[in-house]
């Protein structure tokens, strides 16, 4: 009976120190400020995502703070850039910085992203984007990647815009690598509805283009 009592004290010790960090909770789309003064108690880390993304002729900034409960994909994306690339419709970046002390997203910055300006790799996707459809769409070209792609994305599903508008769509590209496994945090400043298929594969080596060799006149 003792050696259960005194089990059973260490459980509850255990149980009454669970880490809990507090947090500030906003989402502001089309800016860059985090307004608000709601907060959060957080049993995770705090996180800031600043966020850009372009989808079809709509192009949106947004600066999204909050708790970050999942620790295992907490620590595949914290203080790294995501982003999907395809050069015909759907470009996206997100910035994802956490961190553990209470308050301590209250005043984060909403970081530059300039993903326009990373370098290209000698890797490429095809590329295609199809909105309104429930369908794969049909790639009949490819977009280099930048530094930070590794793998393509194959994308079919139904997503609210930060404006509210709901669409359903298809599109292809160049994504982070493990973009598959994060999800839909990769396209930021949207809500996903529905997601038929998102497939993931590694970036094709670019084909050289043929030389040609012009006939003497």
């Amino acid at each position: 009976m003792t050696s259960f009592i005194c089990t059973l004290s260490i459980f509850v010790a255990l149980m009454s120190t669970v880490y809990c960090v507090r947090c500030k909770q906003c989402w502001n789309l089309n800016s860059t400020e985090c307004c608000g003064n709601t907060f959060v108690d957080c049993t995770g880390a705090c996180i800031t995502y600043s966020e850009k993304c372009a989808v079809g002729r709509k192009s949106l900034l947004s600066i999204r703070s909050g708790c970050e409960y999942d620790l295992p994909l907490q620590l595949v994306v914290c203080n790294k850039f995501l982003s999907i690339k395809t050069g015909a419709g759907v470009d996206a970046a997100v910035f994802v910085k956490c961190c553990d002390t209470d308050n301590c997203n209250e005043n984060q910055q909403y970081e530059n992203l300039q993903i326009d300006t990373f370098p290209v790799t000698p890797l490429e996707c095809p590329s295609c984007y199809e909105a309104g459809s429930t369908e794969e769409c049909v790639s009949s070209s490819h977009v280099n990647c930048t530094t930070d792609q590794q793998e393509c994305v194959n994308y079919v599903g139904q997503i609210q815009l930060a404006d509210g508008s709901v669409q359903n769509m298809a599109f292809k590209g160049c994504i982070t690598a493990g973009g598959c496994d994060i999800g839909f945090v990769l396209l930021p400043g949207t809500k996903e509805l529905k997601c038929k298929k998102m497939e993931c594969t590694l970036a094709l080596p670019k084909v050289p283009k043929p030389t040609v060799i012009p006939h003497p006149v």
